[in-house]
């Protein structure tokens, strides 16, 4: 399957912050984004990504965080402490290559969407459509 830019729509003016602790996939992901269209910002846990935000001043339109990240930190306490520091509920989707029973109902009770690994570009696709939309609903009922 050829996912070129012209099949796929555009996902510009969004934000979206890549989390994991993996280089490679953390730039993989990046440069799939920004094919797309979409700003992306990376960084290996949390705490690297709210002083990435605060530096550029500005707040995810979505997130995607791998499960397990370093120092038995996971995407999910990741997605939260985000979710805590804007006040606001961010989509997010988590990221798992981990299918054991423990960690699957840790993320099925933080009711983020998950994906397994190899993600297939065209779900990344739409989680990026579906926070697009979402920022859209957002600052429309904030304009209101």
């Amino acid at each position: 399957k050829n996912l070129s830019t012209n099949s796929l729509t555009q996902i510009v003016n969004t934000l979206i912050l890549v989390i994991d602790d993996e280089a490679s996939i953390r730039e993989g992901t990046k440069n799939l984004l920004e094919i797309w269209g979409s700003d992306v910002l990376v960084a290996v846990d949390h705490i690297e990504a709210l002083a990435l935000l605060k530096l550029q001043n500005r707040t995810p339109d979505g997130i995607i965080a791998d499960y397990g990240l370093r120092e038995n930190l996971t995407g999910v306490v990741a997605i939260r402490a985000i979710h805590a520091q804007y006040n606001c509920e961010i989509p997010a989707l988590i990221v798992t290559g981990d299918i054991s029973v423990d960690r699957l109902r840790d993320v099925n009770n933080s009711g983020f969407q998950m994906l397994h690994k190899p993600v297939e570009p065209l779900k990344l696709h739409t989680f990026l459509r579906n926070a697009q939309l979402h920022k859209n609903k957002t600052q429309h009922s904030k304009v209101i």
